[in-house]
């Protein structure tokens, strides 16, 4: 501001000096207005700003006899609305963690089975941008990991197929193969409908809007209330519909027909 009111202060005695000459300082104003709201709206609203600014490793602890717990310091930005995906990998292979939840803004834990080789392991976090997975952060599995620290402006990495890994922004899709011991649970807020949740996951699920409610529905039966897929139970815990049963839905159509039917019922 001081700069601005220096050039400002510049401009006007120049102006003044040469107004004789008939020069005019209101079109040069002008242009340093213009140029100053340019970059104030670059700065505000660069959609690179709304995304994940920090991760680290917080810790890893054992919360249960069969699982290890992986803590991640997170950073999202004020108007984050990023679908993460956390995967485990060693020297073999490249897997996804079912099993993982953001605990608020600050932290993300994801549940490691101890029995796989944890031997040279890393725990990876990818980021969605622009239909493919960005690798944003990576550390090793270990205790000696948690002052670990990554700047994701600058770890941008590693581009996985959107189609090989299907997730979204609350939640990964449960895979049928070898994943019997975990949970995926749909993250959304308390306050949203079946519909505004299949709204979200629509897209990421390649099915329609009308699919979308009836995976979630046929997945979690039990959290309608008498079964009406209309009385969601408020603050139930629902899990993610497997591919199986998406693809399912998709195959045998109709979900549009079928919807308005349990709606009536």
């Amino acid at each position: 501001m001081v700069l601005l009111n220096l050039y400002k202060s510049r401009e006007s005695h120049n102006c003044s000096i040469n107004y004789r000459y008939g020069q005019s300082c209101f079109y040069r104003g002008f242009h340093v207005f213009i140029l100053f709201l340019v970059f104030f709206i670059f700065l505000f609203c660069d959609p690179a700003l709304a995304g994940i600014k920090h991760i680290s490793m917080h810790d890893v602890s054992s919360v249960e006899i069969k699982m290890l717990s992986v803590k991640l310091n997170l950073v999202e930005g004020d108007k984050s609305n990023s679908r993460l995906l956390v995967t485990l990998s060693n020297k073999q292979k490249e897997e996804v963690i079912i099993k993982h939840k953001i605990i608020n803004h600050f932290m993300l834990e994801a549940l490691v089975d101890p029995r796989l080789d944890l031997e040279g392991a890393k725990i990876n976090v990818y980021e969605s941008k622009s239909g493919h997975w960005d690798k944003i952060y990576s550390t090793g599995f270990s205790q000696s990991s948690h002052n670990q620290t990554i700047s994701v402006n600058t770890t941008h990495s590693d581009i996985v197929d959107n189609q090989a890994i299907k997730t979204s922004r609350m939640g990964v899709v449960a895979s049928e193969v070898g994943r019997s011991g975990s949970v995926c649970y749909l993250r959304f807020d308390e306050s949203e409908t079946l519909w505004s949740i299949a709204k979200q996951y629509k897209n990421d699920w390649g099915t329609s809007i009308y699919g979308a409610v009836l995976a979630i529905y046929k997945n979690n039966l039990t959290k309608f209330k008498n079964q009406n897929i209309n009385r969601l139970v408020r603050g139930a815990n629902l899990t993610c519909p497997s591919d199986k049963l998406i693809r399912t839905i998709n195959e045998t159509g109709l979900a549009r027909e079928k919807f308005n039917r349990l709606s009536k019922q």
